[in-house]
C-alpha cells in the first residue's frame, strides 16, 4: 500500500482527518528540523523538542473530549455497515435537543 492509498482511506472519516492531521505536522517538523536544524541555536532546539512532546499530549486530550462528547459525529456513513444504523444515531441525537 503507498502513502496516496493510504491517505485516501484516512481521509474517509474525521478519526482519519485527525491522523492525517497529527502526521502532516511531524513530518513538516522533521523536514524543517532536517533542513535548518544545524542553524537552531540550542534554546530554539529545546523548544522545538519540547511542542515535539506537548503536541501529542495535546491532541491525546482534544481527541478524548470528542471522543466523549461528541461520538456521534466521528464516524462516516462508510463506517456502518447498513445506514439505518447512521440514520438512528442522528435521530437519537436529534431527539436529546428537543
Amino acid at each position: 500500500m503507498n502513502i496516496e492509498e493510504s491517505a485516501t482511506k484516512l481521509s474517509r472519516n474525521p478519526l482519519g482527518i485527525i491522523a492525517l492531521f497529527i502526521l502532516l505536522i511531524y513530518g513538516f517538523a522533521t523536514l524543517l528540523f532536517g533542513l535548518v536544524g544545524d542553524i537552531f541555536s540550542n534554546a530554539q532546539k529545546w523548544w522545538f523538542v519540547v511542542f515535539l512532546v506537548i503536541f501529542p499530549v495535546l491532541v491525546l486530550f482534544v481527541f478524548a473530549y470528542l471522543v466523549i462528547n461528541h461520538h456521534q459525529k466521528l464516524y462516516a456513513l462508510s463506517d456502518y455497515r447498513d445506514e439505518k444504523i447512521f440514520l438512528g444515531t442522528l435521530l437519537q441525537k436529534n431527539k436529546r435537543k428537543n
